[in-house]
Order: structure tokens, then sequence, then C-alpha cells
């Protein structure tokens, strides 16, 4: 198939220059060939990269790829680099901007963001400047933005919050969001980590020992009353549910008990399980103690555990280390693990098949879940363009999630935005902003700078310490959702829970072609 699409006026970098195909051949040789990448196996269908005749963009691909919206969200300046199929050697320089910003200042304290030269002289962006900060304790969020140290913040979802925010001077949204919490067993085998849940029989009696109602009730519901488990799968698009509810009912503690002892499992004299060898066996429960949730889910859930015999050992870890020295290495047992993926096939494709499980080379698969049954599924829904085929194939693969108890579904959680009313606006930027529960480029243009300081500053709870946006941690959400979605160019985004919308970078929207 062939995707085309024609670069928008807003698509240059911060000198001015255009972005061309040279930029995406480029971008393509890099994801396809620099060492710390993850995201190579995602472009292996493209064939070609041209500009044709009559200025529009053209990308072949060698079969037809559903997944083709996760392509291209971020373009690296081939001008910038010697050599394009490596750029590790590049990483430790920021990227310079693209769109109506450049980065004046990027550090470990702060990012400053100004308008280009050319956007100031066509009148694309009001404010002087754009200032992101870390909030590195979830604890103070509230209280820097009530002291007025910052203009916008995405709070940490946690009990409480609500209250911290209860304030006449401060304008807060929480409503339902993109963004699904699953706890996630891994599950890889030898020659990889070979954790405590690549014995089958052990996870099984741990899939069914987590008590989902006592989460619900005292970790989710405090958040926004009224969230409720999902049944689903971990998704929120309905047509994609397992229809025999594999995930209705899933806590039987008795029949957990049952099955390991008639494996062989006995209880040692501290009341933990232990295996048919007699050997001790921990569960590494992977945590970041940086948010309240997390610290939460393990006060609930961890007694319940050990009174039914399971021993927890607590792996702490912040930020991204959680998921590249721990998650992406396979380097754990259990985690609650928060996916923000943009909605569409694409993600499902990554998480899900055994060619993305961390290896050799990187993967997205960080479950270690390698089901030959589900990946062929995958490979159906990558090649199809037939609703009806791709959703009962995705039910498919959470019904093989649930029957493996790889992985169990908790809820969807809110999205939260939080603003000073009396420093930024207009509301319904804002609210949009709530809604795609990330910052968008396009929505930065349209806020307001109501106090005329001149500036924007936004709190963000995690920062990168490598600004490369091909290296790893680039390609993780929480990095492209701030500081690179401000300033490295992508031609698809997604502004809400529906779908994907063409970026400002690209006219209109991209078309699709079959080809012969």
């Amino acid at each position: 198939m062939m995707v085309s699409f024609r670069f928008s006026e807003l698509a240059r970098w911060n000198d001015g220059s255009r972005l061309t195909a040279v930029d995406l051949r480029c971008t393509l040789d890099a994801v396809r060939g620099t060492p710390d990448s993850a995201d190579g196996r995602a472009y292996e269908s493209v064939i070609e990269v041209r500009d044709s005749a009559d200025g529009l963009i053209e990308i072949y691909f060698d079969a037809v790829l559903a997944g083709h919206h996760l392509l291209f969200d971020r373009v690296i300046r081939a001008a910038d680099h010697d050599d394009c199929s490596d750029v590790s050697a590049d990483s430790a320089e920021p990227p310079t901007g693209a769109g109506p910003f450049r980065v004046e200042v990027w550090n470990a304290a702060q990012m400053i963001l100004e308008p280009s030269e050319w956007a100031r002289e066509e009148g694309l962006v009001d404010v002087d400047r754009v200032v992101l900060v870390p909030i590195r304790e979830v604890a103070l969020e509230a209280e820097v933005l009530r002291s007025g140290e910052v203009d916008l913040i995405f709070p940490d979802l946690e009990e409480g919050l609500s209250e911290r925010l209860d304030d006449p001077n401060l304008a807060f949204e929480l409503q339902a969001g993109p963004r699904v919490e699953s706890l996630v067993l891994q599950s890889s085998v030898a020659p990889l980590t070979a954790g405590v849940f690549a014995n089958e029989v052990f996870r099984s009696a741990l899939w069914m020992s987590i008590d989902r109602d006592l989460l619900l009730e005292n970790v989710y519901d405090p958040i926004r009353p009224g969230i409720s488990l999902l049944s689903c799968g971990p998704t929120i698009n309905e047509e994609w549910c397992v229809v025999n509810g594999e995930f209705d009912a899933t806590f039987d503690p008795g029949a957990a008990a049952q099955l390991l002892t008639d494996a062989g499992w006995r209880f040692d004299a501290d009341g933990f399980w232990q295996d048919p060898t007699g050997g001790e066996v921990s569960i590494r429960w992977l945590v970041d103690p940086g948010h309240g949730r997390q610290n939460r889910l393990l006060e609930v859930l961890e007694p319940s555990l050990a009174m039914l015999g399971f021993r927890i050992e607590v792996v702490e870890c912040r930020g991204e280390c959680v998921f590249e020295e721990r998650l992406g290495a396979l380097d754990y047992d259990m985690a609650f693990v928060t996916t923000a993926d943009p909605p569409g096939v694409g993600p499902s494709l990554r998480r899900f098949t055994c060619a993305e499980v961390p290896g050799a080379v990187l993967g997205r698969n960080f479950g270690g879940w390698c089901d030959q049954e589900a990946t062929a599924l995958l490979k159906v829904v990558s090649a199809s363009t037939d609703p009806d085929e791709i959703a009962t194939s995705l039910a498919g693969v959470h019904r093989r999630l649930a029957e493996t108890r790889q992985l169990l579904p908790m809820v969807r959680l809110p999205s939260a935005v939080a603003w000073r009313p009396d420093k930024l606006g207009p509301e319904p930027v804002l609210r949009e902003i709530r809604a795609a529960g990330y910052l968008s480029l396009e929505a930065l243009m349209g806020l307001e700078d109501l106090d005329g300081d001149g500036q924007i500053v936004i709190g963000v709870e995690r920062w990168p310490s490598c600004p490369s946006p091909i290296s790893a941690c680039g390609s993780d959400l929480w990095y492209r959702d701030t500081m690179g979605a401000l300033v490295v160019p992508g031609v698809w985004e997604s502004s809400d829970s529906a779908g994907f919308t063409p970026s400002p970078m690209i006219e209109g929207d991209p078309v699709v072609t079959m080809l012969g």
C-alpha cells in the first residue's frame, strides 16, 4: 500500500527550512539502525519514501499495515546527522525545535521554548516563551500550582487529588480518559529472564488470587467515584471486548490453592508457598514509589497476597528506570502498568506479539508474552482493512491474555489537568488538553497568557535523561506527550480517545492507497 500527504506551512524547522522526504528517510534509517532504538520492527514494511511530481510525500509499504498510524510520529532533521543509519553518537544533543517553536534551553532543571523567527514574523505565536519544569515530588503538585510557580499541571492520580485541588483559585478537570491500568505478570522463559511466572501453575494461581474488587474499593474509587472494573481487556474500545466474560469473577483463592497443591506446592513454616522442590519463591513487584497510587496498591494488595501465601519482594524504581532498566529488560515479575498508547490496532501489535519481546533487539512487549495463537491473530489484524475482522481478532488476543493468565485489566483511568484560570486560558482549549491527556503543539498554540507575564509555565511529572527522540526513552509516551510533542514534528497524533488525527504538520488527511 501507499500513504500520501502534503506537508503544511507549519512543517518547518526552527530556522524556517521545510521538512522534506529526505528527513523522513533519515528518520527511517535512524529507527532501523540506531542500537538504542526500540521501534525498528515497526518500520519493517516501509520500502520507500519519496517526493511525487506534484509535491506530495509518498510512503510505500510491501504489505498492508493497519498500524501505519504509529509511524513517523516523530521526525528528525537529516541535516543534523552525518550518518542517519546510527544517530546514537548524537543522542546527547536535544532537538533544536520545529514548527513555530525553537529550543532555547533544555537541561535537568527546565526546558525553555521561544517562538521561531519565522513564526514571530507571521504572527503565529503570541506568547514570548513556554517553560516546562519538572515537579519531581507529586505531593507538591497542587502547592506549586497554587503558589503560581506554574500555570498548568497534569496531576498524579491518587486518593485525595480532588480535595487537594479544591480551591476557588484553581480550575480542575477530572473525567474519563484514554489510559488503562493493568496488572502484568512477566511470563518470559529461558533464555530470557525466566522469572517466577514462567511457571504456568504459579502464574495462574497468582492471577486467581488478585481481588480486583478490593482494589476498586480502596484504590481506584477514592480517586473518582464511579470508576468500574474493566471486563473487556486492556482496551477502552468496546468492539474489541472478549465475549464470554473471561475477565469477570477472576478472584478464586480456593481454586488457586488447590491448583498449587495438586502440582506439589506446599506452605513453608512461615505460611508462604514453596515450589515442589522445597525452594523459596518470591515475587518481585516493581513499584515506582514516587506515585501515590502505586504506593496505595502496594499497601492494599500485599497483605491480601501474604494471607494467601504469596511472598512479595518490593523492587523500587523511579521514572524512566521503570521503563528502560526494568520493564524493557524484563527484570521484574509483577507490575501495574498504565498504557496510554494512542487508539488503533498499532499498540496491540507492538505490545503483544512475539517479535516485540525484548531480547538482543529492543522491543515493546514488556510482558515477555509470546503466544503463537495471539501472534497469528495479530498478523491477521496487521494486514486487514475489515473492521469486523479486526475486532474479532483483537477480541481473540484479549481472550488469550485471559486464558494464559498474563495480564489482568483493572480500570480505565480518568484524565486530569489543573490550571490557574487567572493566568491561563481559554477554558475550551484546556478541556481539549484534558481529553487528550497530553499537550499537543496545536493546543499549545491555542493557549492564552492571561496574566500578561509573557510566558506559560507547565509543570511535568517526569523528565528525560536522554533527549534523543530515536532512543528507547524517546519512544516512550511520557516523553512524546510533553517535550517531544512540542519540538519534534510528527505526521500523526491522537487528540482524543477515539482515533488518530493528522498533526498540524500536514494538510488534511493522509490518503491510503491499496496497490496491486
